[in-house]
C-alpha cells in the first residue's frame, strides 16, 4: 500500500471544501507518483440530499463510469512524444466541437504539455 496518510487526510479536507465552494454533486481526486505509478492519495465524495458532503461507500475513482477526456489527453500527448511525432511544446489542432451519440462535446482550445 502506497497511500500517504497525511496527504490522504489533506486531500479529503480539500475535496470536501472544493465540493462545498463549487456547490457540485461530488468529486474525485487521485494523486499518483508519475515515476512509479504509486497511488499516494485517492478520495471520492458526494453531496447527499440533505447537503452533507460524505465519502462514498465505493471508490468512484476506480468504479465510476465517466468521460475520461482529461486523462486521455495526457495519454495522447505521451504517445505523440513516445512515437517521436512531437515534443512537450508541440501543439495540435483539435476540432472545437465533436458530436457523439447525440451529445455535443466542446474542446478547451489549444493545449501544450506546459499547461
Amino acid at each position: 500500500m502506497t497511500i500517504d496518510r497525511a496527504l490522504q487526510s489533506q486531500v479529503e479536507l480539500e475535496l470536501s471544501k472544493t465540493i462545498q465552494e463549487a456547490q457540485t454533486k461530488g468529486g474525485i481526486v487521485i494523486i499518483q507518483k508519475p515515476s512509479t505509478g504509486e497511488i499516494l492519495a485517492m478520495a471520492s465524495m458526494v453531496t447527499t440530499e440533505t447537503g452533507e458532503i460524505v465519502s462514498t461507500s465505493h471508490n468512484r475513482a476506480v468504479t465510476f463510469s465517466y468521460e475520461p477526456a482529461s486523462v486521455l489527453k495526457a495519454m495522447t500527448f505521451a504517445s505523440v512524444i513516445n512515437e517521436g511525432l512531437g515534443v512537450g511544446t508541440s501543439k495540435r489542432d483539435i476540432p472545437d466541437t465533436v458530436y457523439l451519440n447525440g451529445r455535443t462535446m466542446k474542446a478547451n482550445g489549444n493545449r501544450d504539455l506546459q499547461r
